[in-house]
């Protein structure tokens, strides 16, 4: 989750499009978004005992 989370982050910081504020933030930013929120949500219902 955190690999995830960190490889969202980075590209954030070094995304010429994601770091201009008046941007949407790019197509690549969104799908690394939504799958660290889909990890994210997997290891929660892990945790819970859940099927993750």
């Amino acid at each position: 989750m955190q690999e995830a989370w960190g490889t969202y982050a980075r590209h954030r910081l070094h995304c010429h499009q994601c770091a201009d504020v008046d941007a949407d933030p790019c197509p690549t930013s969104g799908r690394l978004y939504r799958e660290w929120e889909a990890i994210a949500k997997a290891a929660a219902r892990k945790l819970a005992g859940g099927v993750g």
